[in-house]
């Protein structure tokens, strides 16, 4: 359903320049709803448009959007909740001496 809604979607910008459209093919596909599947597929195109725009203005997205780039702190559980305490402890120091902080 995916592929043939972005299909659809293709045919109706093909030959444009990237641009975000959301609101032109929302249009397009309001007989059938904007929302659940369709909405999903629309928002990934309009996505890909805006991460075009970024790679050939040179930018990260961030400050494409008029943001700043920042680090994101990463956390690694590797499913502890998921394990018997035990192991979780042994799982835990493990992640730890790689880096991760607690």
């Amino acid at each position: 359903m995916v592929a043939r809604i972005l299909e659809e979607a293709f045919q109706l910008i093909r030959g444009e320049p990237a641009a975000p459209r959301a609101a032109r093919l929302e249009r397009h596909f309001r007989l059938i709803g904007v929302c659940g599947i369709v909405d999903m597929a629309l928002a990934g195109l309009d996505v890909a448009c805006w991460d075009a725009l970024a790679i050939a203005a040179a930018l990260p997205m961030a400050s494409f959007l008029g943001g700043a780039p920042k680090p994101v702190p990463a956390y690694n559980s590797n499913g502890l909740s998921l394990m018997a305490p035990d192991a979780a402890a042994d799982e835990a120091e493990q992640l730890l001496s790689t880096g991760f902080a607690p």
